[in-house]
């Protein structure tokens, strides 16, 4: 109608229908709060709960329909808590020892019909909760929120509501591919042989080390040659303070244990052990290992900084979210999400 008659003269003839219906009825018009929390005390008879129903659908459909501002929660929190009344009456007029409290029944309508026509049952849940001070309705309120939800699940309050948060734009960071499966530890590490401290090393050497290296993990070998440990700065940062210590500490008894990564690995397998390690830095072999030793040195290709793994991560993001926005397959699959 908008297309034939032009948005002035559908708001104008939405305006005058919904004032004629206000007119004849005004309880159609407002937010309908109060109308509620009647209900919610018994004051309002069946028979107006259903004229409400009525009405409240009409005027809003003019509303909206004729394309003038008008929200939809109110009127839906309206409609579905006046249709609990109307069931909370009836049960009670019928059945009295069972429904002992109708009004529970407008609260238990107003969310659940909210739930299934929105498709978002937390909110209602919190927010009869937080009306009723207590629990004692939640159990009835996930059922029918349930059955709602079953029964709408062909129909929406919103036009363009999709059917989850993964197919909303909006929603695109949330669900966020995760580019650094694609891309492997040889990419990003440092070549070359990193300072490696021997287990016998004193506190004294490993500070003199900490103010001439840029290093914050150091890979740590054994009297037979092997590197068996991690000795992170972090762990001894307390002690380097300590002059008495410079000569009574070693480094295999601050050290931590091996985790590496090989350069054939992917970057998200390196930031798990990132993340289970809490180390700055990990060591890269030509064959990973973790939790022995590595047979000798020679292994040893260099250093994977942590930094680097978010360096990749936010340059692939922000790579995916450019194909994005230009409406191009960023070419990976949807199945690998990342929730850092």
């Amino acid at each position: 109608m908008r297309e034939r008659l032009g948005i002035m003269w559908t708001l104008g003839l939405g305006g005058f229908l919904t004032g004629c219906i206000g007119a004849f009825f005004p309880q159609a018009l407002s937010g309908g709060y109060g109308w509620l929390e009647m209900a919610i005390l018994g004051q309002v008879p069946a028979m107006m709960l259903v004229a409400i129903i009525l009405g409240k659908t009409l005027s809003t459909s003019m509303t909206i329909g004729s394309g003038m501002s008008g929200g939809m929660f109110a009127p839906a929190l309206l409609v579905g808590g006046m249709s609990g009344g109307v069931v909370g009456q009836i049960a009670h007029d019928f059945w009295p020892n069972i429904a002992t409290q109708p009004g529970s029944y407008v609260l238990v309508g107003m969310a659940a019909f909210f739930s299934g026509i929105a498709k978002a049952p937390i909110g209602p849940l919190i927010m009869v909760c937080e009306l009723s001070r207590g629990y004692g309705l939640l159990a009835p309120l996930m059922i029918a929120s349930a059955l709602c939800i079953a029964l709408c699940r062909k129909v929406s309050l919103y036009d363009n509501q999709v059917e989850s948060k993964f197919d909303s734009p909006a929603h695109a960071a949330d669900a966020t591919v995760n580019v650094l499966e694609d891309l492997s530890v040889s990419e990003r590490y440092t070549p070359g042989t990193p300072a490696v401290l021997e287990a016998c090393s004193t506190l004294g050497v490993v500070a003199d080390l900490m103010r001439n290296n840029e290093g914050r993990s150091f890979p740590v070998r054994g009297e037979d040659g092997r590197i068996c440990g991690i000795l992170d700065i972090h762990r001894v940062r307390s002690l380097v303070f300590e002059e008495s210590l410079f000569d009574l500490v070693v480094a295999q008894e601050m050290m931590g244990p091996l985790f590496s990564v090989k350069p054939t690995e992917d970057l998200y397998s390196a930031l798990l052990k990132f993340a289970e390690s809490g180390y700055s830095q990990l060591p890269v072999f030509a064959n990973g290992h973790e939790g022995g030793c590595v047979p000798d040195e020679g292994e040893l290709l260099g250093m994977l900084d942590r930094s680097a793994v978010f360096a990749a991560y936010a340059s692939g993001i922000q790579r995916v979210r450019s194909l994005q926005h230009q409406g191009e397959d960023p070419a990976i699959p949807p199945q690998k999400v990342c929730s850092l």
